[in-house]
């Protein structure tokens, strides 16, 4: 249990260090842009393989909150689990605004004509 609960947190402490280095942000927008915008499922694998592999070698120099993370960053299938799910909740996040504002009629406020 106690080691369950270590991976968890090693697991959050990762995706926090992903969110102060700025590209968790950018990671997780463009998978909410990908829901709302309809992307096909497999988006989500392609955004997964694209930020963890992208951060992963092209990054290799990022603001560490913990040096159990930051040696856990370091490795490619670590950052592609934090993408995943990142992109997967992004994903969601997006389809079920999608579906909100169809389920609503509307896409904006519209102005009222005088």
């Amino acid at each position: 249990m106690l080691k369950i609960l270590r991976l968890i947190t090693l697991f959050l402490e990762g995706v926090l260090q992903q969110f102060v280095n700025g590209v968790g942000v950018v990671g997780l927008m463009a998978a909410v842009a990908a829901g709302f915008l309809r992307a096909p499922w497999w988006s989500v694998l392609v955004l997964t393989l694209g930020f963890g592999g992208g951060v992963a070698f092209f990054f290799p120099d990022t603001i560490t909150i913990s040096d159990k993370a930051a040696s856990a960053s370091e490795r490619l299938f670590f950052m592609l689990a934090i993408y995943f799910v990142l992109s997967l909740v992004g994903y969601l996040a997006g389809r079920l605004g999608r579906h909100q504002m169809e389920r609503r009629g509307k896409a904006a406020p519209h102005p009222k004509k005088s």
